[in-house]
């Protein structure tokens, strides 16, 4: 089943819920997982360029009532084209808990870097594997 992902601004009410899990991240540039039959969006991607801007990493949310239909999967994929030049790589920080995740990146060509990394603050305390792809770079044609 192939599903069509739109590029372009979240709206107000997505983008406060958003917020409280994502405070660090800038606010724009998300874009939208849309299923044309649900005539709605069920999830948000977005590449972040890290500090070194030498490493992106894409962030993925898909909700839990459209999960198991190849989004994750072709969301990875789309993730991998949209990496800005300056990137490298592409990571994704998963956590160990979240196996239907771990197997959407692998089959988009993502590979599980070393041991499992602990990522604790006050209330959280969870293990995660980093993946990692190379870019997908769009070719010019003379």
């Amino acid at each position: 089943m192939q599903h069509e992902i739109l590029s372009h601004r979240i709206n107000v009410k997505t983008r406060k819920q958003l917020k409280a899990i994502f405070r660090k991240t800038h606010e724009r540039r998300w874009h939208r997982i849309h299923v044309p039959r649900v005539k709605r969006s069920v999830g948000l991607l977005k590449v972040l360029p890290t500090e070194s801007n030498r490493t992106s990493e894409v962030v993925l949310i898909v909700d839990k009532r459209y999960r198991g239909q190849g989004l994750g999967t072709q969301a990875y994929q789309y993730a991998r084209t949209q990496v800005p030049r300056t990137s490298k790589k592409l990571i994704a920080n998963i956590s160990t808990q979240n196996i239907a995740s771990m197997h959407s990146a692998q089959k988009a060509g993502f590979t599980r870097t070393g041991r499992p990394k602990l990522f604790q603050d006050r209330r959280i305390k969870q293990k995660y594997h980093v993946w990692q792809a190379t870019p997908i770079r769009k070719v010019k044609r003379i």
